[in-house]
């Protein structure tokens, strides 16, 4: 033996330091010889062999003797007949060890490539026994994978014939995990990693035969995440899946409900944070399909994606502390708990989302009391709690749904959140639950009746600058008080709230479009609220003539009540926006109702030639002339041309008769309705 070896195996750790002499290092766990980066079988050497010069020369026998080994291999498979496969598995166990060595490795480039193909694709479609020789199998791979990194020459001969990578996927969808089918799995993926890398026309035919699929499965269900083997099968899906959106498969996922699951559990492996971000960009990259966006719904999928985002917020605060600063990329976790994000919202908002949950569901029970940020801090930005409210919110199609749900749902304690809170997000997301909840009669009175909720409320339109929170503090406003005559009542002239003038306050402050187009479907709320039944002037109850003199009487920086309905009927014409400006006409309608309304409609509607002549469009026939001096124009659908003719004979009949009206104003519309030849009673 190499007694300096056995010399140096004092510690009992299985390993001795090399000798100094021949750099043979004996390892006594493993009875194995090893000698520079090569592994040889454990050789006892002749005690006329421990000189350092006979040493040598046995060394270089050895090196002789794996030189014709080598060289006896290739003859193999270049003979012109074909060899027997037990030669063929002993030629290719050669091969495979020889590209250990970096002197053998050299000679590997001999080999002839093509030889080793014709192998590939005679071993697969062979139907002899030992064609499906795991080992056989294993040492191929590793000749050619090694052959074909940095090559793209022998890729482009592997892509080119389909049967290749089938091949391969056969070696990663084997439900066997036996040592020997697992090893094989091993040498597939690192063969495709090799063919891959670098190499866009193999990422492209992988993604095509549904490779990552299959890698998808042995991450889930085959490898072990301890074993390097499961990050290099994550780098390679990582590059697969690169190309989805470019080459959407004819069939992505079958069996949704089995593969998908597979997908959306890699990120939940405890792996560190590289491997993390990399199993979020592949469920990242499929949140970006439509299709499997509808799959997630359909097979009611939600919750893992739910999971994912809880799970990225606290990787991104355990990685945080763990992480050296340099491999700390924040903005990444960030990005992700955007895609998360959206992709719930993007699911919620289907009509499917409505037919497969409902509120006895166990996961939108496990919501409620995830609506309230558990962070005392008011500028925390968690994504749990916004999400949380838009699951449950969109999930309020009916009042049905509102009632049902209205009891499970911290409604004093959100509506305390948004008193405090500076999250955008929440605030948004909060206001929506809140004002889908408030749809029903029977919710409004039951469980939004505290005054200090619009205190609350008005916050998010006062002291927020983002116009969606504006316009969703505006919306739940509208809402608390839609048909609750005596609360508005209250409101209006309650001291301490001073309702009417913040809002107007806001209208005149903001340069929001949508801003102004909410406030004003707010003011036709209240006058449709406080209108009574009688289709002439409203008899106005004892204690409301403070609140209908406010209304027209309560300007704020020149700014009174009509002007959002005004605003929305000259720049509402918009696609999409119709609507709000039929609501504005109707607005005018029922102020003109309203004691003292008429005279204040008939000034605003005559004094304006813009809006004038947006009113006789209206009544029909030729336009009027817009300010600009041009004819003004009708693009509005039929229907909406019919409803709006009939809405603007009713408001000059309401003008024309009202005796608070001045007769100018009061000829002014008879004018306009002459000139149509239409009559009023």
């Amino acid at each position: 033996y190499c007694t300096y070896g056995r010399e140096q195996q004092e510690d009992g750790n299985g390993l001795s330091s090399p000798c100094h002499l021949c750099g043979i290092v004996f390892v006594w766990s493993t009875g194995r010889v090893n000698v520079a980066v090569v592994t040889f079988d454990f050789v006892k050497l002749p005690r006329s062999a421990e000189s350092p010069g006979k040493l040598y020369a046995f060394w270089e026998g050895l090196k002789v003797d794996k030189m014709a080994d080598f060289d006896w291999a290739q003859s193999v498979l270049d003979a012109d007949e074909r060899p027997s496969l037990s030669n063929i598995a002993k030629a290719l166990q050669i091969l495979a060890d020889s590209s250990a060595n970096p002197e053998l490795r050299s000679r590997m480039q001999d080999v002839s490539f093509q030889q080793l193909l014709s192998l590939f694709s005679g071993l697969a479609v062979s139907s002899e026994e030992e064609s499906t020789d795991q080992t056989l199998w294993r040492n191929l791979l590793r000749c050619i994978g090694n052959m074909i990194a940095d090559n793209d020459s022998r890729r482009s001969e592997m892509v080119t014939d389909p049967i290749y990578l089938k091949t391969l996927n056969t070696f990663l969808s084997a439900n066997s995990n036996t040592p020997e089918a697992m090893a094989l799995t091993d040498t597939a993926i690192k063969v495709l990693f090799n063919l891959c890398t670098d190499y866009t026309p193999a990422q492209q035919e992988c993604f095509r035969q549904n490779i990552h699929r299959s890698l998808i499965y042995c991450l889930d269900s085959r490898l072990s995440t301890d074993d390097g083997v499961w990050g290099l099968a994550l780098d390679l899906t990582c590059m697969i899946v690169e190309h989805k959106a470019e080459l959407k498969p004819s069939e992505d996922y079958p069996d949704f409900e089995i593969n998908a699951p597979r997908l959306l559990k890699l990120p939940l492996a405890d792996v560190d944070a590289t491997a993390f971000l990399d199993a979020l960009t592949l469920v990242a990259a499929h949140l970006l399909d439509k299709d499997f966006v509808q799959g997630i719904v359909k097979h009611k999928q939600i919750e893992h994606i739910w999971k994912l985002l809880k799970r990225n917020e606290h990787r991104m605060l355990s990685d945080r502390e763990a992480e050296d600063e340099d491999d700390y990329n924040e903005k990444q976790y960030l990005q992700f708990q955007l895609v998360l994000s959206q992709g719930l919202a993007d699911m919620t908002a289907l009509p499917l989302y409505n037919e497969k949950y409902d509120t006895s569901d166990p996961f939108i029970q496990s919501l409620y009391s995830q609506t309230i940020p558990t962070s005392t801090d008011p500028s925390s930005r968690s994504p749990v709690a916004p999400a949380a409210c838009l699951i449950l919110g969109n999930l309020i199609i009916s009042d049905e749904a509102a009632i049902t749900l209205a009891p499970h749902v911290p409604i004093k304690d959100l509506f305390a959140e948004l008193g405090r809170s500076n999250d955008s997000a929440f605030l948004n997301a909060a206001s929506g639950l809140l004002r889908h909840l408030s749809t029903p009669m029977q919710n409004r009175e039951q469980y939004f009746a505290d005054t200090e909720y619009l205190r609350s409320t008005q916050r998010l339109y006062t002291d927020v600058s983002l116009e969606q929170v504006q316009m969703g503090g505006l919306a739940l406003t509208r809402q608390m008080l839609a048909n609750m005559k005596p609360r508005l009542v209250a409101m209006l002239v309650h001291a301490n709230i001073n309702l009417l003038s913040t809002l107007l306050s806001t209208y005149q402050n903001t340069t929001s479009t949508s801003v102004k187009l909410e406030m004003s479907r707010l003011v036709v709320s209240f006058f449709r609220t406080l209108q009574a039944s009688s289709a002439t002037v409203s008899e106005v109850e004892t204690g409301e003539e403070e609140v209908v003199e406010a209304l027209f009487d309560t300007p704020v920086n020149t700014s009174s009540i009509l002007d959002p309905l005004i605003f929305s009927i000259k720049h509402a014409a918009e696609p999409g926006i119709v609507a709000i400006q039929a609501e504005a006409w109707l607005g005018l309608n029922l102020a003109a109702r309203l004691p003292g309304g008429a005279s204040k409609v008939g000034d605003a509607v005559s004094d304006d030639d813009e809006l004038f002549a947006l009113f006789t469009l209206r009544l029909g026939g030729q336009g009027g002339q817009a300010n600009n001096g041009e004819e003004a124009k009708d693009s509005r659908p039929e229907w909406l041309k019919e409803k709006e003719r009939d809405n603007a004979v009713l408001l000059s009949a309401e003008l024309i008769k009202a005796g608070d009206v001045d007769e100018s104003v009061k000829e002014k519309f008879r004018a306009a309705l002459n000139e149509r030849d239409i009559r009023i009673g």
